[in-house]
Parts: structure tokens; sequence; C-alpha cells
């Protein structure tokens, strides 16, 4: 079953800050037990089975951080290669306590030591000592800190992004949020909002995303009601979360489709240079299965992308593909017929790269 949103009420919380009425499912979960903070396997068995009709694919509010475990379950989903990126102000990778229970605490360490499609991980957001106590870049996790995030944090994070084009999975606490943009039942950190959503769209610029969890709301755990403050805060956060999700989803859905048709046209054309366009697009969008393609055009497709002046993507293609010297000498001279300035500089540093710089001898 496609799911776009599924919310996963625990604790209550969701109707009393009475957002997401049109926009999803609701699963009722107020009557399990064995589910705060620490699942019990019976537990986790029944939320196995309440999920069961459903996609990993979407977005999936989670209640508070409490419930942040539930990340595991919605993983499990998941049946090829992926990366995980979780936004959080808590490592969640303690050892288990309570008999090895799972736990809001744990799971991410659970779920790097269970799950077989995993292939890397970026936590961003707890502090250096967190990371240090839990021994993170130890277990080949990417480690964005605290204070590094004001810093050259999101330059970081970025690089992680480009590292790989493995599909992405995103995992989102709000306490990561400085108190005046959300309101959780967690110690926080002093990210704002506008930060957070810009993070978001950079995963989403630069990976397939495969789903998103949103945990973090502030139940009370008396019989007093929520403060309105409170829930005004976690109510337009929300918003502006699932707003941001939900486009960034369809626009993803929208480019998927595009190079669906991009596919076939390639498939279909016998016009070399249609061929060379679609194949240079399709690569650099993630289409590996290009490369092949490429590799056997270098001068052709180095050609046309001098002669239509796209040096940007030249600059790419030069770095991602080997060049030969005679290859690069016959693109200098189309750069020159082409008065091309920019892709002849471009092409003399990568053939100091291939060549070296020769050192002239002189003799008396």
């Amino acid at each position: 079953m496609w799911n776009k949103t599924v919310l996963m009420n625990f604790s209550g919380i969701y109707p009393q800050e009475d957002c997401f009425k049109e926009q999803g499912t609701w699963l009722d979960m107020t009557d399990l037990k064995g589910v705060n903070c620490y699942c019990t396997e019976e537990a986790g068995e029944i939320i196995r089975q309440r999920i069961r009709k459903f996609r990993g694919e979407g977005i999936h509010f989670l209640d508070s951080g409490n419930y942040h475990y539930l990340s595991k379950f919605w993983l499990e989903k998941i049946q090829k290669a992926f990366a995980l990126l979780v936004l959080d102000h808590h490592t969640d990778m303690q050892e288990a306590a309570f008999f090895g229970l799972l736990s809001c605490g744990s799971w991410v360490r659970e779920v790097l030591d269970t799950n077989e499609n995993l292939r890397d991980v970026c936590i961003a957001g707890p502090s250096l000592s967190a990371f240090a106590e839990c021994q993170a870049e130890e277990r080949g996790v990417t480690a964005v800190a605290e204070e590094e995030l004001s810093q050259n944090g999101e330059e970081k994070l970025l690089d992680w992004l480009k590292s790989s084009q493995l599909p992405l999975y995103l995992s989102i606490d709000k306490d990561i949020l400085a108190e005046e943009e959300a309101r959780t039942n967690w110690d926080q950190g002093q990210v704002s909002l506008k930060q957070l959503l810009n993070w978001i769209k950079l995963a989403f610029a630069h990976r397939r995303i495969l789903g998103v969890d949103v945990c973090g709301e502030n139940p009370q755990d008396t019989a007093l009601p929520p403060k309105e403050e409170d829930l005004k805060i976690n109510r337009r956060t929300n918003a502006a979360l699932w707003n941001c999700l939900q486009e960034a989803l369809e626009m993803q859905k929208i480019c998927e489709e595009e190079s669906r048709k991009l596919d076939e046209k390639f498939l279909s054309s016998k016009q070399e240079s249609l061929k060379l366009d679609i194949a240079l697009k399709r690569y650099f969008e993630g289409g590996m299965k290009y490369a092949s393609y490429l590799s056997l055009r270098i001068r052709p497709a180095g050609e046309q992308l001098i002669r239509e002046g796209e040096n940007r993507t030249l600059k790419r293609f030069l770095k991602a593909f080997p060049v030969d010297g005679a290859v690069l000498e016959d693109l200098l001279l189309k750069a020159e017929k082409y008065k091309n300035t920019e892709a002849q500089l471009l092409l003399l540093q990568k053939k100091r790269e291939v060549q070296g710089f020769q050192e002239e001898s002189w003799e008396l």
C-alpha cells in the first residue's frame, strides 16, 4: 500500500495538536503496552503487523522522541542497499539496557548491527562528547557534531551526501531544534527551523530519498493538558516540515518520471548527439548505467559539451572519466575552434594533471 503520510499516535498528542487531519493515515497505537522509551519483543511484533500493509516510502510521524526506535521497523521494509541520515540532538547509539530491549536511545546501534541492507550512516546534531561516548566514528558513522554545525557542519554534511549515490532514508528528531522552534520532552539543540529545512533540501538535492520519519512531540506525563504555547509552536513546525517534505517528495516523483522518459528516448533514438545529451544528463543525475556508454565516447561527448558551452558539466566530465593525452590535444583544438576559452583552461589543467609539468632544458 502506497502511503504519503502515516501518523503513529501513541501518546494522544496529535489530536491535541490538531494537525494532519486530512493529510494522511492515522494509526491508533494508544492501546499498546511496553512501548514507551523501550519496546518489548511482543509489542514490536504487534507494531510490525499494524504497519505491514504500508511500504517504507513516504512520511512517517512517530509521536515523541520516546518512540524514535520506530525508525527500525520502517527501515526493515527497505529491500535494497541504502544509507541513513539522522538529524537528532542525540546519537541514539547507546548500549541496549533492560535485557537488550530496543529503545529510543539504542535504535541506531541496533540497526547497524542487524539491518543487512544498511551501508552507511551519518548523524548530525549531537555533541562531540556524545559521539565520543558511543564511539560513533569507530563504528563507521559519519559524525557532524553540534559544535561543528555553526562552523563547517553543513559543508561536512554536504560532503557526505555527495560521497555516494546510495538512496537515503531520513530520520528527524525535532529535539535538534532550538526551543523557540519546537517543544519536546528531551533536552534540545540550537538549530533553527530554517537550517533544518535547508538540510532536508540538500538531502533531496543529492540523493534519492526512500522515506522520512519525524518525531519529537511533547506529550504531558501528567493529567494536565499540554500548554497552548507548546501546541502552537509544534503545530507550526510540523506544518513547515510536512510541507517541505511533501513538496520535495512530489518533485522527486516528477523528476523520476522525467528520467524514465529520457531513458526510453535514449533507447529508441538513432541520433548520436541526442543520445550523448541524454547520457550526460542522466549520468550526472546519478544514472550510473550510462558510465560504460560514455567511457567509450570520451571524444564526441567532450566535443559536444565544448560546442554547447556546457563548461560546468565538462569540468565534472573530465573529473569523472579518464582522458588520455591524444584526446586532450584534440579537445583543445575543438575548444579553440569553438572559441570556448573557459573550456581551454579546463583542458589545460587536466593536461597538467595527466602529463605533469614538463621542465625545459637549456643548453649553452
